[in-house]
């Protein structure tokens, strides 16, 4: 094991991403670096005794209704994270991947119901042992899961909880992938939290006979189809000719639905008819601040729809966002929109406002 224990978990995060088995996991959660470097915030004294609280226990049952229980709560769930999950995935990740698939012809969306105690306990042991070679750790995580049911619900023990939910789900990624492979069918997989969507290349009969569908999923419809939303985006099969094959081949579009533009709008005003609105709830903070929020809402959605192909059309709401800003401030200063570009015609233009 390596004497500083970040660098080991660095070390397990690559073994995990090239699918390589884990070991000396219980080892390195009991490093006397990695509890002072966590909870470099307390006394060494109290990191001292609880360290070795935890250590003369060699795995048994934890209460976590003592202090010294809760340290190794937290020490479990950082290591966790650091191997598994280090990096929250964004969504425009996600979305840029779909745009990869290839030859897909239908999509189905479905949301993972919520997993009872004995289920979430089954998956994150099946993760467990298909990925750490080290029964020590396992037994420990395993045995302090099952008792979050009975402990306090302290911040510790939440946090522990929800990073098992993550991992069974990482184990149903799993587990569809090989239903997928098992069955033969061709067909492109994707989760971003608890949202599904699923790509096929197939006739819709195929999908209706599959096994998976035993899994905790609750599908919107049984029924595929060639446009559905998701991560509030629309999803499109589009079918181009290609002259140079003299054959038709499936892209994949990404765009924003119409509805969600509209619901974005509504606090600047309205689209159809074009016409903006002041908000009076913002007339108490500083006109820096107002404009700040502005930008920082406009900033939000330009990078949320920037992998959409339509996303030109967000102009037209920085432009009802403006004309919502403008009445704003001249609310504030209880004068005209005129007046207010006269004296700050940097505040005319949707780029220096945005700064887009």
């Amino acid at each position: 094991m390596a004497r500083n224990p970040f660098l080991q978990l660095d070390v397990l995060h690559n073994r995990y991403k090239m699918n390589k088995p884990l070991t000396d996991c219980y080892r390195l959660i009991f490093h006397r670096k990695l509890w002072s470097t966590l909870f470099s915030a307390r006394k060494e004294e109290e990191i001292e005794s609880s360290w070795l609280h935890c250590l003369s226990k060699k795995g048994r049952l934890y209460t976590a209704k003592k202090l010294e229980d809760t340290y190794l709560y937290s020490v479990v769930t950082y290591t966790l994270s650091q191997i598994f999950i280090p990096h929250e995935t964004s969504h425009i990740y996600v979305l840029q991947g779909i745009k990869n698939w290839k030859e897909v012809t239908h999509f189905l969306t479905g949301t993972i119901s919520s997993l009872t105690p004995k289920v979430l306990q089954h998956k994150v042991d099946s993760f467990l042992q298909a990925t750490i070679q080290d029964s020590k750790f396992n037994q420990l995580v395993m045995r302090l899961l099952k008792w979050t049911r009975q402990s306090s619900a302290s911040k510790e023990v939440k946090k522990f909880l929800s990073l098992c939910e993550r991992l069974a789900l990482l184990q149903l990624d799993k587990e569809m992938r090989i239903q997928f492979e098992r069955i033969g069918i061709h067909a492109y997989y994707v989760r971003y939290d608890v949202d599904v969507l699923i790509g096929f290349h197939g006739k819709e009969k195929a999908f209706q006979e599959n096994p998976f569908l035993s899994l905790p999923i609750q599908f919107s419809s049984h029924r595929k189809k060639k446009r559905v939303d998701f991560l509030q985006h629309r999803i499109t099969a589009m079918r181009k000719a290609n002259e140079e094959i003299s054959r038709s081949h499936h892209l994949i579009q990404i765009t924003i639905p119409k509805l969600e533009l509209i619901q974005f709008s509504k606090k600047y005003g309205t689209l159809q008819p074009f016409r903006s609105k002041h908000r009076p709830y913002l007339m108490y903070k500083t006109e820096e601040e107002i404009r700040r929020v502005y930008q920082r809402e406009c900033t939000e959605m330009w990078n949320f729809y920037k992998v959409a192909s339509n996303k030109r059309i967000l102009k037209k709401v920085m432009h009802l966002a403006k004309g919502s800003f403008l009445k704003t401030i001249a609310g504030k200063r209880k004068s005209t929109v005129r007046k207010v570009i006269e004296k700050r015609k940097d505040y005319c233009t949707v780029t220096n406002l945005m700064k887009l």
